[in-house]
């Protein structure tokens, strides 16, 4: 059991890093005001629930080729809270099955965002929780207080949390272009292209958040070596955004020359005040990730029994 600890280690932190990445690509046309995208941003989050569907993919250097990202689910700004289910059947082939696969082969994740606090499940997971509980919780303040980082913050940029995908749109700098028209699932739009500056997002924060954000941002550029993000956008005539699409790559602080992380992804809004509940899991359900990465850390069993 010990001595295989770290490969477990290995394809549970793949698995993790698959579901937590969600996010539009790029020059020319006219120049618009950054306004346009901050008011399109507040009215989108203030316009109540509307389901969310990703689309896209990932590259780590480890398994050096795409890995297709796919899901479906709803956020609710006002709230803070939303529920995603993310396809990530691909990666689990890739890995040779150790992440676990339902029935006909698929691999679904599930995540429900409540707040600070998001909780997940996956067939992958089940391995590594207690007999009887079936979702992790992590509590990213709690998480970024033991590891010295706000992962709050970092998950704007990070594509971690689908509720937050709109708000680092509020960091836009420089120019925005106007590229054209275009239809997001038959609803006409208009489509453009800008660059989040993650120096400037905390400016964007009150002031009792900024000092926390500012060293995310700082440990974040320290990390991936970018500061600036391209992004493209649609939004249609009620000035809702409508779309967010992200293409871009860095090499991580500690990979080898060549070795990059990228990402490619798309995220739909649509169906903007639909009423659907979003529900954390039961307490006697979940487990907190944050105990089970050290006991994980530590080779130590959780004692679990059964399949």
């Amino acid at each position: 059991m010990r001595g295989r600890t770290p490969s477990r280690l290995v394809a549970f932190f793949a698995a993790l890093a698959a579901c937590l990445t969600l996010g539009a690509c790029g020059g020319g046309g006219s120049t618009v005001s950054t306004k346009l995208v901050s008011d399109a941003v507040s009215t989108t989050s203030n316009g109540g629930a509307f389901r969310i569907a990703i689309s896209g993919s990932f590259r780590i250097p480890q398994l050096n080729r795409p890995i297709p990202l796919n899901g479906s689910g709803i956020v609710d700004p006002r709230t803070r809270s939303g529920k995603v289910t993310v396809d990530m059947s691909s990666l689990s082939g890739l890995l040779g099955g150790q992440l676990g696969q339902t029935a006909g082969g698929a691999l679904k994740i599930d995540e429900v965002f409540a707040q600070h606090v998001i909780y997940m499940k996956a067939p992958f997971y089940a391995r590594f929780l207690p007999k009887g509980k079936s979702w992790l919780r992590l509590d990213i303040q709690q998480f970024g207080r033991k590891f010295g980082i706000n992962v709050d913050q970092l998950t704007q940029f990070s594509g971690g949390d689908p509720r937050q995908t709109l708000d680092q749109l509020r960091a836009v700098s420089g120019d925005v272009k106007k590229v054209g028209s275009g239809t997001v699932r038959g609803v006409p739009t208009t489509h453009y292209r800008a660059t989040v500056d993650l120096n400037r997002y905390p400016k964007r924060l009150p002031a009792a958040q900024r000092a926390s954000a500012e060293q995310s941002v700082k440990r974040l550029i320290q990390l991936t070596h970018i500061s600036k993000i391209p992004e493209d956008l649609w939004i249609d005539s009620q000035k809702r955004v409508r779309r967010i699409r992200l293409v871009y790559s860095f090499q991580p602080a500690n990979a080898s020359k060549g070795q990059k992380v990228s990402f490619d992804e798309t995220l739909d809004l649509y169906d903007f005040g639909v009423r659907e509940s979003i529900a954390a899991p039961p307490a006697s359900q979940t487990v907190d990730f944050t105990s089970l990465l050290s006991q994980l850390s530590q080779g130590r069993g959780l004692g679990r029994t059964g399949p």
